[in-house]
């Protein structure tokens, strides 16, 4: 199955920052300069912010189809169930008019949800998934312990600085890399597709 064009923008995104932050080759040694140290925190900086945004664009477009195929057809999809049971396990009984007011509720109240979201850790996905019925406990153990680990890493990065002198945090360009395209990538492109079909 192809992917979305989303997913394919993402993957255009990422390899523009690793030709822009990282160096063309790897010193087989690890040894790379304060500079190359910097821009690999670069990298890392930017990646997240495109993982970030691609995850939340796609539980953004996995809920309106499903809303909208409610309006006008009045069929069901997996996310539009989600979310009206999202929003009962988080207010309770409905005290709306009708079906489509609770639907019109729901959803709004997910779209703020993911506006305010600040992260990619496994509770992130957790808050952005689940509503859009996409359980987060059949996700690859691996892929959650490694976007933890990616998250804690761009926590450091943040707010840290390269040019400490002791106790200064080092990127390895090679390592940022290798997670970016070998260990998150194709876990969400897994994830991309899952998500398109929630909303058939």
């Amino acid at each position: 199955m192809s992917s979305t064009k989303r997913y394919q923008l993402l993957r255009r995104e990422l390899f523009k920052a690793k030709r822009a932050f990282l160096p063309a080759t790897f010193d087989p040694l690890g040894n790379y300069s304060e500079l190359q140290s910097d821009r690999a925190r670069g990298f890392l900086l930017v990646a997240h912010a495109e993982i970030e945004s691609f995850i939340e664009d796609r539980v953004r477009d996995t809920a309106q189809p499903s809303v909208d195929l409610w309006r006008s057809k009045q069929k069901t999809t997996r996310a539009l169930a989600s979310l009206l049971t999202y929003i009962f396990l988080e207010e309770g009984e409905p005290r709306w008019k009708n079906l489509d007011h609770r639907i019109h509720y729901a959803h709004n109240k997910f779209n703020i949800s993911v506006r305010d979201n600040n992260g990619v850790k496994s509770d992130n996905l957790k808050r952005l998934l689940m509503p859009v019925g996409q359980d987060i406990d059949v996700l690859d153990p691996l892929f959650l312990t490694e976007i933890d680990s990616f998250g804690e890493s761009r926590g450091s990065a943040a707010h840290s600085s390269n040019w400490q002198s002791t106790g200064r945090t080092v990127f390895d360009p090679k390592l940022e890399c290798e997670r970016v395209f070998d260990k998150l990538l194709p876990h969400l492109k897994s994830l991309d597709e899952a998500l398109r079909n929630l909303a058939k």
